[in-house]
């Protein structure tokens, strides 16, 4: 309840890019914008508590120039606020990185099982089958989007806006064109 009050209160610009870096890292955890939100106060806090802490036992809070404490606490501050934040950017750019060192892998079994005659989805389940990364990762969730009662470009476009990929994102470009013009994809 508290998370959601925060993200209420914070720009839906600031909520809208968390979730897509969410989206981007594979939605790690479950977590959601109020979720990072949350953590972002949370670590600020326990990063100045503990700096607090330490001037405490070692009985610095008093010699010390109150200046320097205050800077010192505000750039723990600073950082505790930013690191969850800095993690996520860096899920989201590993797995990106991943996608994109896996999709060749992908893409020519694809293009050799439709070749050889599978329909497209059958094809991304034979993918499916043989590796388990985050490119497949995104084939199975197309899938079950699909098995659901997706529209088959709405599906694949929902999977290259999730992956964030650019390659990827042309990849489902000409499958679509290629289902709007009756053209083969083999």
């Amino acid at each position: 309840r508290v998370l959601n009050a925060l993200s209420s209160m914070t720009p839906m610009r600031d909520v809208a890019r968390i979730d897509q870096q969410l989206i981007y890292a594979g939605e790690p955890g479950g977590l959601t914008a109020p979720d990072i939100l949350g953590l972002q106060i949370l670590a600020a806090a326990l990063f100045f508590g503990i700096y607090f802490g330490a001037l405490l036992l070692t009985d610095q809070l008093g010699t010390t120039r109150g200046l320097i404490i205050a800077r010192n606490a505000g750039l723990l501050a600073l950082i505790g606020y930013v690191a969850p934040r800095l993690w996520l950017r860096a899920k989201a750019d590993a797995r990106k990185r991943e996608i994109l060192r896996k999709f060749p892998d992908a893409l020519d079994l694809l293009s050799v099982s439709v070749d050889a005659g599978l329909a497209l989805d059958t094809a991304m389940v034979r993918v499916c089958e043989r590796w388990d990364n985050a490119m497949t990762q995104e084939f199975n969730r197309t899938l079950l989007e699909l098995r659901v009662g997706t529209p088959r470009d709405q599906a694949l476009q929902r999977m290259a806006n999730r992956t964030g990929v650019q390659d990827v994102q042309t990849f489902v470009g000409v499958l679509i064109q290629s289902t709007q013009l009756g053209t083969s994809i083999a």
